[in-house]
């Protein structure tokens, strides 16, 4: 490969560059198979590998300029998993904080019932004992309540430094922690670069995005009953899609599939496929309930920002039922921006750390005052 030039073979760089690479390809099939190796993803990897320190360093460097999907990395889908478990234990932090509050104000209750006691004795001549005891404890209490006060002044510091931490990694993040799958940011992203491999090495890749139609969720009132019900279209989504294929949330109760090496024509495939799987859910908890769905398709062009390529899909949906009928690219009817604004989103009860913090803080420092105060 190294002695034939581009020039020489008369094809262009980037047909030189997949002859190249289908040579190696070849090379290290040929390699797992006299080492008596399984050609399995992972273990193909590696062989490649191997193979390709053995090839010239131009060719090592035409084919480590190849970017390698972001949606396909391990470093990607172990972020997601580290920021689920960030935030289940962020979600105990919370929970542990609510108690030690209920156990305060439990406090600041029997301080109240003390004092109302001891009011009772002041008004009897005759239980000098009695008083003396109860001053004891109202004078132990204090000193009680005064530790507790420090140890909340302490908690309500860290809390709000892990506050920030959370913020922090919250704004990098690259999951959808509701739905199992990526956010809008990281689709963003990964369409953005995916753009970019489309116009330099020429291959086709298509986006697809779902979302169950107006008309079958306006009569579900509940956010929870909502997001349960689009918890289980994502999580279906997911199971249903191939390995490769890159699963977000795009925002207002829709999802979006990144369908690498993926044609416009076999997109709008795959799309029957996935609707029929998709449409096999069953809602027990939901008699009422009519799943249906309905699809955009779009294919990734060099002159397409992403936001445009996403914009450009939103106009273009169209019902796929349950039958097989495709009514793709047909406008279908959605709430307006005005709904937006107040929007699915607000409806579907995301989370804002922010807010969920400032909140319990605050109950948490009136708990502190109220104790103060008595």
């Amino acid at each position: 490969m190294a002695e034939d030039s581009v020039e020489k073979r008369g094809i262009s760089e980037s047909d030189a560059l997949i002859e190249d690479v289908a040579t190696l390809a070849s090379k290290t099939l040929e390699r797992m198979k006299e080492e008596k190796v399984q050609a399995i993803p992972e273990n193909y990897a590696i062989y490649f590998a191997k193979c390709l320190l053995n090839e010239d360093a131009e060719l090592q460097d035409r084919i480590s300029d190849i970017k390698v999907p972001q949606s396909a990395s391990i470093p990607a889908k172990k972020q997601a998993l580290l920021e689920k478990e960030v935030r289940a234990g962020f979600g105990g932090i919370k929970n542990m904080l609510q108690i030690i509050t209920l156990v305060y104000k439990n406090l600041v209750v029997m301080d109240r019932m003390v004092n109302k006691h001891l009011d009772e004795a002041d008004k009897s001549a005759n239980v000098f004992e009695v008083q003396n005891c109860i001053s004891s404890f109202k004078s132990d209490l204090t000193k009680l309540g005064e530790l507790m006060g420090r140890h909340i002044a302490a908690l309500k510091t860290n809390y709000d430094k892990v506050g920030k931490t959370f913020k922090s990694i919250s704004e990098q993040s690259i999951y959808e922690s509701k739905y199992g799958v990526f956010n809008k940011k990281y689709l963003l992203t990964v369409l953005e670069d995916e753009i970019g491999n489309v116009a330099k090495y020429g291959y086709q890749t298509s986006v697809m995005l779902v979302r169950p139609m107006h008309s079958a969720m306006e009569n579900i009132a509940s956010v929870k009953d909502r997001q349960e019900i689009f918890t289980a279209l994502a999580t279906a989504l997911s199971r249903t899609c191939r390995r490769s294929d890159f699963v977000a949330y795009f925002g207002r109760e829709c999802l979006a599939v990144l369908m690498l090496h993926t044609s416009y024509e076999n997109a709008c495939k795959a799309v029957s496929r996935i609707a029929a799987e998709l449409y096999k859910l069953k809602f027990e908890n939901y008699p009422e309930f009519e799943l249906k769905l309905e699809f955009a398709v779009e294919q990734l062009e060099n002159d397409k920002s992403a936001e445009e390529t996403l914009s450009h899909a939103l106009d273009n949906f169209g019902e796929v039922t349950k039958d097989g009928k495709n009514h793709i690219n047909e406008a279908s009817p959605w709430p307006s921006a005005k709904d937006d604004e107040k929007g699915a989103d607000a409806k579907e009860g995301g989370e804002d750390v922010g807010a969920d913090m400032s909140t319990d803080i605050g109950d948490l420092g009136t708990g502190v005052g109220a104790a103060q105060e008595n």
